[in-house]
């Protein structure tokens, strides 16, 4: 099996080779910077975007990466070109980017500074296990855990240490092994869902969390500025539990799905269950962006898993 090319401080290598210290700060106190960005056609998608935002992130934590803009950008193009013969045409893959400050000061050890840990890995993306999704919409089940609050972390950064997560996803697969957790902020509003971006849809209108206690997606953004050209309005405010229970239409965002439809939340049903017709039109305009019916693709990659594994 073709091992995937990783890059780790400066050094393109396998999977199997890229080691990272157990006393790195990555590990011994969570600092650990990071972005996803995805592809379509094997192109990575809005690539610019995702650095710029690694690199505010980086900038907020004070961790100097040692690699410019430009050239994490064009590394990240390395990486991907030499991953991308390895995946099937009409499969897609991730890349992320992660930076740490580098070794615990009380473990360091030599006379020279502590140099930041800086890598990137590629993985495939389970497209086909979306299919059945698209097809019936997903359940969204409110932890009972409260999203951290700007006043402690700005969720502007993007980071790997989010332990509230894991105790939000296990509320959540209490209800539900399969359901995707929802937090509100400290006021009762809803914040946003583990790796994505919650939002609803009440006569005709898309209405999104505000982005005091969320994460500014590339995709949210994305999803935003296609429902503008394709004539949907917008509104960016508080949204209440109370609102999403009784919304025509709610969905979320994230790199892997572009928009997937939520038809349950909290075991209660959203509209008439089904998926609706905005989010329909705002996947025909992520199609209509990135060049092949999206979701087209997860059922053509969903049949021949099926078949594969009938074998």
């Amino acid at each position: 099996m073709h091992l995937p090319v990783t890059f780790l401080n400066g050094e393109f290598a396998t999977m199997d080779d890229m080691k990272i210290s157990v006393v790195d700060q990555g590990f011994t106190m969570g600092v650990h910077a990071m972005d996803l960005t995805r592809t379509f056609s094997h192109k990575l998608f809005r690539l610019e975007h995702h650095v710029r935002r690694l690199y505010r992130t980086l900038h907020t934590l004070r961790i100097d990466s040692g690699i410019s803009m430009e050239d994490m950008v064009r590394l990240s193009d390395e990486l991907a070109e030499k991953n991308s013969a390895h995946i099937a045409a009409d499969e897609e893959f991730g890349l992320i980017h992660f930076v740490t400050p580098g070794t615990t000061p009380g473990y360091h050890v030599g006379p020279g500074p502590i140099e930041p840990t800086v890598g990137m890995h590629c993985f495939a993306l389970n497209l086909g296990g979306n299919y059945d999704n698209y097809q019936t919409g997903i359940h969204v089940v409110t932890a009972r855990v409260r999203h951290q609050p700007p006043e402690c972390m700005d969720p502007k950064l993007k980071v790997r240490s989010r332990l509230y997560w894991f105790v939000a996803d296990n509320e959540a697969h209490l209800v539900d092994p399969k359901a995707t957790a929802l937090v509100l902020d400290l006021e009762g509003n809803i914040a946003e869902c583990h790796g994505s971006n919650f939002l609803i849809v009440q006569d005709g209108k898309i209405l999104s969390p505000t982005t005091r206690n969320m994460l500014e997606g590339v995709t949210w953004r994305t999803t935003l500025e296609l429902a503008e050209k394709v004539g949907i309005p917008v509104e960016i405010r508080n949204i209440t539990p109370h609102e999403a229970y009784n919304a025509d239409e709610a969905f979320i965002t994230s790199s892997s799905i572009c928009t997937m439809p939520v038809t349950k939340l909290d075991n209660l049903q959203i509209g008439d269950g089904k998926p609706g017709p905005i989010v329909k039109r705002l996947l025909e305009a992520w199609s209509e962006l990135v060049g092949y019916d999206v979701v087209a693709r997860c059922k053509q990659l969903h049949d021949r898993n099926l078949e594969q594994a009938a074998r």
